[in-house]
């Protein structure tokens, strides 16, 4: 099975945002899963993320610039991926770099974050 590579966020007609902790803005916005927060590394483990900018359990601050670690989903909200609730928007490229709108730490033991694409030069 082959990916189709996709390095932006698919722009969205109208929100369909829907979460907890919802911050849906009408932008080409979709949730990721920043990952577990390694306590002794100080990171996360699907994106680097600045250490000023975190704790792991407040989550991350808005307007922080990401980085991927490797290729990650983009998803319509935090729900259970295994319950078939939160689509596969598509993929955010390795090293491609996106903007904290809102974060949620303790999902299912993880840090989920509504980002949007920026340049890697934001940061």
């Amino acid at each position: 099975m082959a990916f189709r590579r996709i390095t932006s966020i698919p722009s969205r007609s109208k929100s369909t945002c829907k979460t907890r902790n919802s911050a849906c803005t009408g932008r080409s916005a979709a949730f990721v899963s920043i990952g577990s927060f390694d306590a002794a590394a100080k990171s996360f483990r699907n994106f680097k993320v600045p250490p000023s900018a975190t704790t792991p359990e407040d989550g991350i601050a808005a307007g922080t610039v990401v980085q991927a670690r490797w290729w990650v989903y983009l998803r319509t909200n935090t729900s259970n991926t295994t319950e078939n609730s939160n689509p596969v928007l598509g993929l955010l490229a390795e090293n491609a770099c996106a903007k904290v709108i809102q974060s949620t730490s303790g999902v299912r033991g993880q840090t989920w974050a509504l980002v949007e694409p920026v340049a890697c030069s934001q940061q």
